[in-house]
């Protein structure tokens, strides 16, 4: 049943279907996509990465390798934005790069009280 020519064949053309797919996981960075632009389903994917030590590192790496890519297209299209003066752009670069614009951290000091004075009276 299992003869020797026919595993070749599997083997051959699931190697071709991983190779496919840390492809595309290199190109779309998201397992989900990278399973619908290669064809494989989340579940094989996981069973993969379970068997298969080098498979899970190469996808390993290739989510790494395009998640840099996005990265740098990401700030490439920020810095793109600042030079053609789009205040947002600008705002959300000084805000997260240069301290002195940096609103995420809020310093309070003193001393709130509040007092009463009460009549027995009243």
């Amino acid at each position: 049943m299992n003869n020797p020519k026919k595993q070749k064949t599997i083997s051959s053309r699931q190697e071709k279907q991983r190779t496919s797919f840390v492809t595309s996981l290199e190109k779309y960075p998201i397992v989900k996509v990278a399973c619908d632009k290669s064809g494989v389903s989340k579940a094989t994917y996981y069973r993969w990465r379970d068997e298969d030590e080098s498979f899970r590192d190469r996808a390993d790496q290739a989510i790494l390798h395009g998640e840099g890519f996005l990265n740098d297209m990401a700030e490439h299209q920020m810095i793109t934005l600042i030079k053609d003066k789009h205040f947002p752009a600008i705002r959300f670069w000084l805000e997260r790069r240069h301290p002195m614009f940096n609103t995420s951290k809020v310093e309070h000091s003193g001393h709130v009280g509040i007092d009463f004075d009460f009549d027995q009276e009243q």
